[in-house]
Order: structure tokens, then C-alpha cells, then sequence
């Protein structure tokens, strides 16, 4: 296994890590986009993590992003702090992921 390969190995593993401890309530979205600036948690896209979050609906997830003008294919490391900022106040809650 060359270099490459064991890289894109941890950055799976990574990524499973970081969904799982979102979708079991383990860490918060927060928790997550703190960590953006590592590298390895900084591939991870942003649509992918929302919809870890428990409660969070694909549909409402990608409406609620157009509605940001937030790209939903923008990898969590390519995020502003004011974008960070926003997310984390529309989908912070478990029991109401969405807010208007």
C-alpha cells in the first residue's frame, strides 16, 4: 500500500469517525466544524456532516443550505467562521435541526 493509498485510508476513517460521533450524539456540529482546520477533517464535505446530525432531513438539510447560498459539496475546511457561525445556529438542535 503506497503513500496515497494509506492517506485516502485515513481520511475514510477519519470521516466515518467524525459522522458516527455526530449521528450518535457523541459531539455536537460545533464540535466538528472546530476541528476544520485539520487536514484530515477538513476534506470532509459539509452535506455529508449535516446530515449526520440526528433529525436532520436530506430535503430540508439542501433546502435550508440553498437557502444560505452555501455550497453543499464545500468541504467543512473551506468554511468561513461566519458561515460556521450560521450553521451551527440553523442546525445545532437535534430535536429541530432547522430553524427560520
Amino acid at each position: 500500500m503506497g503513500p496515497g493509498e494509506l492517506w485516502a485510508k485515513h481520511l475514510r476513517e477519519v470521516r466515518e469517525h467524525c459522522l458516527a460521533r455526530i449521528h450518535n450524539g457523541e459531539a455536537s456540529l460545533g464540535d466538528v466544524l472546530a476541528k476544520r482546520s485539520d487536514p484530515a477533517v477538513g476534506h470532509i464535505y459539509l452535506l455529508g456532516v449535516l446530515e449526520a446530525v440526528p433529525g436532520a432531513r436530506k430535503i430540508d438539510t439542501r433546502r435550508q443550505l440553498a437557502k444560505l447560498e452555501i455550497a453543499e459539496s464545500a468541504p467543512i475546511g473551506e468554511l468561513s467562521g461566519s458561515q460556521v457561525e450560521l450553521l451551527t445556529s440553523k442546525f445545532s438542535t437535534p430535536a429541530a435541526p432547522l430553524q427560520d
